[in-house]
């Protein structure tokens, strides 16, 4: 079955002597691996269009979904120049790419987050507050792929909460749990302001192009970052290979 999709790349190396196995997530087809015969060669086929984080038209073939795909040409769309020159945008973007992977099977279809992924690698080599992407980006994927955080209400007594008051996020619950609930359980879970709940609960509900009027403090960030770490530990384990990288950056 001959394809053609905007994709974004996850990445490329090399496969024989002139060919390349390329990782892309496809709008129309979703995550896919594929050769692109003599890429390493071609000087009209593939130009510049499969280096990571690059938003490219490829043509391919889809034989089986569990074979690998042949790539016939590319075209790049959109490029990100802003995270190459930018060792936190490019940590940033790498824990991007995957989150994407750890919860999205191959060749499942999925435009609203090809859409926010997109979104967000545009915005993170623009703009000069990669952590507010950051959150923006995770909450929303997090919540598209079916790993949402629940903090509209208590996960043990099902209180709504009311944008008032502290609360306690539990990992193995993916949720909030009140103080009144954690009585006597002190030290289980991170401790949420309401500042840090109500942003989440923000984020996760604002028009994408509304985001650069927010205002984030340092505690909130940090709370936050905490929760999201934790909450995809929980679910992926050591699936995502940049928490590493993440953790060592000064989040300020």
């Amino acid at each position: 079955m001959l394809s053609k999709s905007e994709c974004i790349i996850f990445g490329s190396q090399s496969y024989g002597e002139a060919d390349l196995l390329v990782h892309f997530f496809s709008k129309q087809d979703g995550i896919q691996y594929g050769i692109a015969k003599s890429a390493k060669k071609s000087k009209r086929r593939f130009v510049n269009c499969l280096c990571t984080f690059h938003v490219s038209e490829l043509e391919y073939d889809i034989k089986n979904l569990s074979e690998l795909c042949f790539i016939r040409s590319g075209r790049l769309k959109e490029y990100f120049s802003g995270i190459y020159s930018d060792y936190k945008k490019m940590v940033l973007a790498s824990h991007f790419l995957d989150i994407v992977k750890a919860f999205s099977p191959p060749s499942l279809v999925d435009q609203k987050v090809f859409d926010l992924l997109r979104f967000s690698l545009r915005y993170l080599s623009k703009e000069v507050e990669p952590f507010k992407i950051y959150l923006y980006f995770s909450l929303n994927a997090i919540s598209l792929g079916g790993y949402g955080i629940r903090i509209d209400r208590c996960i043990n007594c099902n209180r709504i909460y009311r944008g008032k008051g502290k609360a306690v996020f539990i990992p193995s619950k993916g949720g909030i749990s009140c103080l009144r609930c954690q009585k006597g359980r002190e030290g289980h879970g991170l401790m949420l302001s309401p500042e840090s709940i109500n942003l989440m609960y923000y984020l996760q509900r604002q028009e994408s192009d509304l985001i650069k009027k927010v205002d984030i403090t340092h505690k909130a960030i940090s709370e936050i970052r905490r929760v999201i770490q934790a909450h995809l530990r929980w679910h992926f384990g050591n699936q995502i290979k940049t928490f590493r990288y993440l953790e060592a950056l000064p989040f300020e």
